[in-house]
């Protein structure tokens, strides 16, 4: 699949200034092509996250990888170019709630009391995309 992107124009500009943001051709900011990253709905069980996006898609991620990829800075090991991931002996968890950050992510409540990782729409519908697991912006 193939989509043109075009700079979005500064609202209430007629000058023709672009404000550096790309959107797909044809679509507004908020349009069609936007949907992709809007969940629809969200559930869980014993084993996945499962997110309906508002463009007909469904992705499950499975609940030992969502927490062992954290990307909180804790469980990176810290801010360093060098820091090692701390949750590599993680083998079972459970997911306890979960909550919408803003417009833009998801806050989940492990087992373990953890719950300072954002994970993103933006980079959970990528990982559904690649057809792969999640990955914290660290591991791309």
């Amino acid at each position: 699949m193939s989509v043109n992107f075009v700079k979005r124009k500064e609202r209430g500009s007629d000058s023709g200034r672009y404000a550096g943001v790309d959107v797909p051709a044809g679509s507004s900011e908020s349009g069609p092509a936007m949907l992709h990253t809007i969940p629809a709905d969200i559930r869980y069980d014993e084993s996945a996250l499962t997110i309906e996006w508002k463009d007909g898609a469904s992705s499950a991620y499975d609940l030992v990888s969502l927490r062992r990829n954290c990307p909180c800075a804790q469980c990176r090991g810290g801010h360093d170019a060098d820091a090692v991931r701390v949750t590599g002996h993680i083998t079972s968890i459970r997911l306890v709630s979960w909550k919408k950050v803003g417009r833009y992510a998801l806050q989940l409540t492990w087992s373990d009391n953890h719950d300072t990782g954002i994970y993103t729409y933006d980079s959970l519908r990528e990982a559904y995309d690649r057809g792969g697991e999640y990955q914290a912006p660290d591991q791309r």
